[in-house]
């Protein structure tokens, strides 16, 4: 429930108010809040005071939950039977390997043990937006982790997205939803001193 490329987080509470009114089910994709958002780190609909009241809740084992792959369906009983005999993941037999079924098993407890973590990332989220504003950069606002940078110009993107690496990881991609707006967005909110560089 969080847009990868403008940090958007919905409003699940006006969504779940309108799915009451017309009897409608709210499914929402939790990609990129699954580990960090809302006070436990239980995803958009913790965040936004619905956690409970989501019909269909998707999400990977990669990302904040590990990098792993494969993902998740959360749902009534009744939607996950309907989804192992008609989803066409499930029907293609690929299931998660066990060594990854149990990584991500150990990191759903590290998370429901400690919100350390989350904490740590919210703090770092704040500083790096409040020092990258500081520095006169035009971000889009919010509180999620990705930070996206307006350049408006692809040449400067893309010189800014190769300069800032960490190591031999990419935490700047250059996007750019049409060629006259580019922008890049901070996906990896490393520790302060990668961010203060």
């Amino acid at each position: 429930a969080c847009s990868r490329w403008t940090a958007r987080i919905a409003q699940l509470d006006k969504m779940r108010v309108l799915c009451d009114r017309y009897d409608a089910l709210l499914a929402i994709d939790e990609c990129h809040a699954s580990g960090f958002m809302g006070k436990t780190g239980r995803g958009t609909h913790e965040h936004r005071a619905v956690f409970g009241k989501v019909d269909i809740v998707t999400g990977t084992f990669g990302k904040a939950l590990g990098g792993a792959s494969g993902g998740f369906t959360a749902a009534r009983k009744e939607v996950v039977e309907l989804l192992r005999q008609r989803s066409r993941p499930y029907l293609s037999r690929t299931p998660l390997m066990p060594a990854i079924a149990g990584a991500s098993i150990a990191v759903l407890d590290l998370l429901e043990a400690s919100t350390a973590l989350r904490d740590k990332l919210e703090d770092n989220t704040a500083y790096f937006r409040r020092a990258i504003t500081e520095a006169g950069f035009d971000i889009k606002p919010g509180e999620h982790p990705i930070v996206p940078i307006m350049v408006h110009d692809a040449v400067k993107a893309q010189q800014l997205a190769a300069r800032n690496r960490v190591g031999n990881n990419r935490p700047m991609h250059r996007f750019s939803d049409n060629q006259r707006a580019p922008y890049l967005s901070q996906c990896d909110i490393h520790a302060r001193a990668d961010q203060e560089r």
